[in-house]
């Protein structure tokens, strides 16, 4: 008897799950639409709910994800996969929005895959722009830099694809750890949106110091900009320790000394100054302001010492005008130091009678002994000269 009540039983409950299947089935198929071709584009946004930023976030902390729908036309139902990293987040919940039924919740954490039917819980579509359903999930592993939500459309009824496939809707990225100016990465772009072109971690914006006649370059301090810093070097018009001069662009510049002047140029390597000096009278380059330029600046001979007088062939200067050329003979009195202005036997007498030497002044050896071609001024010539200049004051010069 007993056994037959046993039976009985599992008989009967095996009616009933089998009725509560078929109802079921025929609840889904009701929700779905009648063509399974019907589509809309939802577009679809996941957005982090709470906390307000994971920056930095420890492991065990809650994150919730918010799905919603800017546009649901068309859409009363829909099955959709949200996809995470099930080694870096567990699943928690899955919380249904306001009004709205979420049936057939299921996880698969091999893969990462959360599978849940969307349903509005009153007539007509799915309500827009308010979180249809809310992902709740504990960190699991918080090193990692960021982790990735998508939303994918899986119906197995023919509900409508609610997921814009054009837009980049359904996805979005939790950064744990954000790349910023001064993590020693350089990033293209960064998680503040900048663009990097170096990145010196703690010393970005720190200014960096160039040896002499280098450049270094440090990172400006939104890692935007290498900036390039020239060492002291020469031609930057500031001496240093270790130049003699330094004028800038115009090292190696000879400078141009004006008329008996000088003037000096700093070397192109800055390690000397160069004295130029400039034309004066006595070097043997006639000048524009000058008469005359013997290369000497003594008279007694063409041209006068300032090189401003020049006499004519056969005379000289002796101070202030031009004087027979016998006027060289004008010695200076060694005890006086001065000359008398006249050539007379105290010249003579200076000069030696029949004085022979080298490079001796032959303008007085006016009579030469016959046959002979040498230098030799004695009482003839004084006689002959005598006549022309006695009591004559043509060599003074004072």
């Amino acid at each position: 008897m007993r056994l037959k009540r046993s039976v009985l039983l599992v008989f009967i409950l095996l009616f009933v799950l089998v009725n509560l299947a078929i109802a079921y089935t025929i609840y889904q198929r009701s929700l779905a639409p009648e063509s399974s071709s019907a589509s809309t584009n939802a577009k679809l946004s996941l957005s982090l709910a709470s906390p307000a930023t994971v920056a930095g976030i420890t492991n065990g902390s809650i994150v919730t994800v918010d799905l919603i729908a800017q546009n649901t036309q068309g859409a009363g139902v829909a099955e959709l996969v949200m996809n995470y990293d099930p080694d870096i987040l567990t699943w928690v919940a899955t919380l249904e929005g306001e009004n709205i039924l979420a049936l057939n919740k299921t996880n698969t954490i091999s893969t990462g895959k959360l599978t849940v039917d969307l349903a509005n819980g009153g007539p007509g579509d799915l309500p827009a722009n308010i979180p249809l359903v809310t992902f709740m999930f504990t960190v699991k592993d918080s090193s990692v830099l960021k982790t990735t939500f998508s939303v994918s459309n899986a119906s197995s009824f023919g509900y409508p694809n609610i997921i814009s496939p054009t837009d980049g809707y359904g996805s979005t990225a939790l950064i744990f750890n954000p790349t910023i100016c001064g993590d020693g990465l350089v990033q293209t772009p960064n998680d503040s949106g900048l663009t990097e072109i170096c990145d010196n971690g703690s010393q970005n914006g720190v200014v960096c110091l160039a040896t002499y006649g280098n450049t270094c370059q440090h990172c400006n301090a939104t890692c935007t900009q290498l900036v390039t810093v020239q060492g002291a070097r020469c031609g930057d018009s500031i001496k240093q320790s270790n130049e003699t001069c330094d004028e800038g662009v115009l090292n190696g510049v000879v400078c141009t000394a004006g008329y008996a002047g000088i003037c000096t140029y700093c070397n192109a390597t800055c390690s000397v100054n160069i004295t130029v000096v400039g034309p004066v009278c006595g070097d043997g380059v006639k000048q524009s302001n000058e008469s005359c330029d013997d290369g000497n600046t003594t008279n007694y001979d063409q041209c006068a010492s300032t090189c401003q007088n020049t006499c004519p062939a056969n005379q000289i200067w002796i101070g202030n005008k031009c004087a027979p050329l016998g006027c060289k003979s004008d010695e200076i009195d060694p005890v006086t130091g001065l000359r008398s202005g006249l050539v007379d036997a105290q010249d003579f007498r200076l000069f030696g009678q029949k004085y022979k030497v080298p490079n001796l002044d032959c303008s007085l050896d006016i009579i030469k002994p016959t046959g002979q071609d040498i230098c030799i001024i004695d009482g003839s010539d004084f006689r002959e000269f005598g006549q022309v200049y006695r009591n004559s004051s043509v060599c003074n010069f004072n």
